[in-house]
């Protein structure tokens, strides 16, 4: 499984070996893409968005995300879903109920697209407070930029 941290574009070309336009991703290929920096959730209206796919050609592909997400207020609750940036395909909701505290929360979908290239992301929403954060990596984690991603794999 590949492992990248970057923007959408060049995930793309290192993988693909170009802008992603016509290029094919084998069944059974996956790709995760991690987040490369934190992520404040500042508006409870407002989805805010991860790790993204980048553009896949048509298939059926299972999504796998993990949101890692952290608030600096008690009580808190944190909505997390995957999207095709028109509707929420795959959605959860965690507490945290200590200040400082951490929710994780994974997601995972299988979809069918038919379009040319379509992008997923991973996303989240603090509907509490303005103080939450999605997080790059866990506290005292040894390995940076791994704990918030979403992966691709193309099915049969």
């Amino acid at each position: 499984m590949a492992r990248f941290v970057g923007t959408t574009q060049s995930i793309l070309t290192r993988l693909l070996g170009g802008s992603g336009g016509g290029v094919v991703f084998p069944v059974g290929s996956a790709a995760t893409t991690y987040m490369g920096a934190d992520r404040a959730l500042n508006n409870v209206s407002t989805f805010f968005d991860g790790p993204t796919t980048g553009s896949l050609p048509p298939g059926t592909y299972l999504l796998l995300a993990t949101a890692l997400v952290t608030d600096s207020a008690a009580g808190v609750n944190i909505v997390a879903q995957i999207s095709d940036g028109t509707v929420a395909l795959a959605s959860s909701r965690g507490s945290i109920a200590a200040a400082n505290q951490f929710v994780t929360i994974g997601l995972q979908v299988v979809v069918t697209t038919t379009a040319p290239a379509t992008t997923f992301t991973l996303q989240a929403k603090d509907v509490s407070a303005t103080s939450g954060v999605l997080l790059r990596s866990a506290a005292a984690a040894t390995t940076a930029n791994v704990a918030t991603n979403i992966t691709a794999i193309r099915l049969p």
